[in-house]
């Protein structure tokens, strides 16, 4: 579904109005953006009159360095921007009803004006155990090959590692140190020696 940016409602703050307006009920909440001023009702007067009909409201909350959707109507009093959350405006050539989650989870670049899907999250880091490590080593017939490098190493941390450690993360420095020793070892690519790491791990977490 097509979405053309119509637009940004800016950032949303809890707020108490002073002077408390009249024919709201004592505790009610109240939001407002940081520029406007700290009278009148907030986001209850600006829905009513600040977006046209039909078009999709969102608010979307910021996370790290992102906007991320939190709900969406065509309604704006279905929605309660707080806590820094934006609220934008779409059209998307539509007056059908919208789900609230609808959009959720996607994000919004406040330069481009688009809503587009999150990022793939990254694959999980693998790790395994020493016991782990040493048997996948062993199916590979590549034991004696990273226990020589230890052996011959210079470097203590090293040798420590393959001692002490009580975990092997795929990303760990000394499992870099061990791919980079495969590869003048076997004679092969470092891109080979990088996908037999892989295969090792795999095996040794699956085996």
């Amino acid at each position: 579904m097509s979405l053309s940016f119509v637009e940004d409602h800016g950032e949303w703050f809890a707020f108490i109005p002073d002077p408390f307006p009249e024919n709201f009920p004592p505790g009610v909440m109240f939001t407002k953006r940081a520029s406007d001023p700290s009278d009148g009702s907030g986001w209850y007067g600006y829905k009513e009159a600040a977006f046209q009909a039909n078009t999709l409201k969102m608010t979307v909350a910021p996370s790290g360095e992102d906007w991320i959707v939190q709900a969406t109507s065509r309604d704006p009093s279905m929605l309660f921007p707080q806590g820094g959350m934006k609220v934008v405006e779409f059209d998307d050539s539509s007056s059908d009803p919208v789900e609230p989650d609808a959009y959720t989870g996607k994000v919004y670049d406040p330069v481009a004006h688009t809503i587009s899907d999150p990022p793939a999250a990254p694959p999980p880091v693998l790790s395994c155990t020493p016991w782990q490590l040493r048997r996948s080593l062993n199916h590979f017939g590549l034991r004696e090959a990273i226990e020589g490098f230890v052996a011959n190493s210079g470097d203590q941390d090293i040798k420590d590692a393959w001692e002490f450690a009580t975990e092997f993360r795929r990303n760990h420095p000394f499992v870099a140190a061990c791919t980079a020793a495969l590869a003048p070892a076997l004679a092969i690519t470092p891109e080979a020696a990088d996908t037999l790491t892989d295969q090792i791990f795999e095996y040794a977490v699956t085996a």
